[in-house]
């Protein structure tokens, strides 16, 4: 199979680089576009990233990845299934793909905006929705999309972070992303291990092909950070099953 690895607003940085790799690992072939490269890729600096995150046409971007999905579906050595896992503007993106690709089998948006509610009927893929508990503004925009979702039959798992928010943090999705969980280490977050756990949450049920994608993306580092072929296109033992 195949997995979709978009990233938040900073662009394709180590972080997402590392999933890709945990992905190619667990032998999925996991390719991780990078919405900056018309911008020269990401420059190295969050805060950079952020500002020529911003200089994109959001709606083209959306667009690109869309693409990239029917890529990804038809590349050499997929069995022809497509997962796609996304952090916070990326979780949007999977809802977005979710909508507009109904060859999408599985989907696990970390956060992230709903997909339009008049095309939720179009979703044909499994879904594992995860919040932040401190996330107001993304999280109230989610009771009608679940509604929707559950009128269109659709097949979904939600899972609850609550409380990720340290004493010092200032982003409820801290420590779902690597970069910024060494950044707290260093600052002295008191509840790391809250969200450290999150490396094997156990989501209560088996869920296909996303429950898996979840074990991919928060496994613990065992391995050196490397992967032949570069994080744009990793590549794991093409001999699997699933």
């Amino acid at each position: 199979p195949v997995v979709l690895v978009i990233h938040e607003n900073r662009g394709l940085n180590p972080h997402i680089e590392d999933i890709a790799r945990r992905l190619a690992l667990d032998n999925f072939i996991a390719i991780a576009p990078d919405a900056l490269f018309t911008q020269g890729g990401y420059p190295g600096d969050e805060d950079k990233a952020r500002e020529l995150f911003a200089r994109l046409d959001q709606n083209k971007t959306g667009e690109d990845f869309v693409a990239a999905a029917n890529h990804a579906r038809a590349i050499v050595g997929s069995n022809g299934k497509l997962g796609a896992v996304g952090f916070c503007w990326g979780g949007g993106i999977v809802n977005l793909i979710a909508a507009r690709l109904p060859e999408l089998a599985a989907g696990v948006p970390f956060y992230g905006r709903p997909a339009p509610l008049d095309q939720v009927g179009k979703i044909r893929a499994e879904l594992q929705f995860h919040f932040a508990g401190n996330d107001a503004g993304i999280n109230a925009a989610w009771p009608p999309y679940k509604t929707a979702l559950k009128a269109a039959g659709v097949p979904v798992f939600w899972v609850g972070l609550p409380s990720i928010r340290g004493p010092k943090s200032t982003s409820e999705m801290l420590y779902l992303n690597d970069l910024y969980r060494t950044r707290a280490e260093k600052a002295g977050e008191s509840h790391l291990q809250h969200v450290t756990a999150g490396a094997g949450i156990d989501v209560g049920e088996e869920h296909g092909n996303v429950r898996h994608g979840l074990h991919g993306c928060y496994r613990r580092r065992e391995q050196p950070s490397s992967v032949p072929g570069g994080p744009l296109q990793a590549k794991g033992n093409p001999g699997w099953t699933r």
